[in-house]
């Protein structure tokens, strides 16, 4: 009942603005809520019909795909978002989409764009260790020491209290394994971080006892 009367609300305002693309974005943003997918993207495009350069309408279709594991058809729209916002946030929700789509090589000068910028996330540190790790020494010398830095700034930025995920231990272990693999106090080093991963999910990790 809330929604509809939200849709009501809504339709008033286009009424006396048919060429209201927030008053359409926001009708299209409560079927996203209550995911429903075809009226949500229903509204999305109706906005876009209005205006082809509302850079929202991109960046909430790319989240509706993305909710319907439809990841290619949301990185196209956030790509779309950047064209037509062009700001440093909106770079920084392309670097996420092109995470979760694996594109590791490609994210790296992104990242390091926003960085040089002077745009100061903690996570941009987590996705760059993550993405150099998994580039690796043959996309870029010295890939594994730049990606054990990353991780190290990722710690340090973030803070004793920050809850951090197995991988990130997961990921500083092995990046220092492969970046120091002939050093044994290195490794033993590598080896703590691993257990540390272990430790906080045993069964996801169960490979890391090899």
């Amino acid at each position: 009942t809330n929604a509809g009367e939200a849709v009501k609300s809504y339709d008033k305002a286009f009424e006396l603005d048919k060429k209201s693309c927030r008053a359409i974005l926001k009708k299209g943003m409560i079927y996203k809520m209550a995911r429903n997918e075809k009226l949500g993207l229903q509204y999305f495009q109706e906005a876009l019909k209005v205006d082809s350069m509302f850079a929202p309408s991109y960046r909430v279709m790319a989240e509706l795909y993305h909710d319907f594991q439809k990841d290619q058809r949301a990185l196209e729209n956030m790509q779309k978002y950047v064209k037509f916002n062009n700001s440093d946030g909106a770079k920084k929700r392309l670097v996420e989409f092109m995470f979760i789509m694996k594109m590791y090589k490609e994210v790296i000068p992104i990242i390091q764009d926003l960085q040089a910028k002077g745009m100061k996330n903690c996570y941009l540190y987590r996705y760059l260790g993550w993405a150099y790790f998994e580039a690796g020494d043959k996309f870029e010398k010295d890939a594994y020491k730049k990606g054990m830095t990353a991780m190290e700034s990722f710690f340090t930025c973030s803070g004793s209290d920050f809850k951090f995920l197995p991988e990130d231990y997961k990921y500083k272990g092995l990046l220092i394994s492969k970046a120091f693999k002939d050093s044994v106090p290195m490794l033993e080093k590598a080896i703590g971080e691993l257990k540390k991963a272990i430790e906080i999910d045993k069964n996801a990790n169960c490979e890391l006892y090899t």
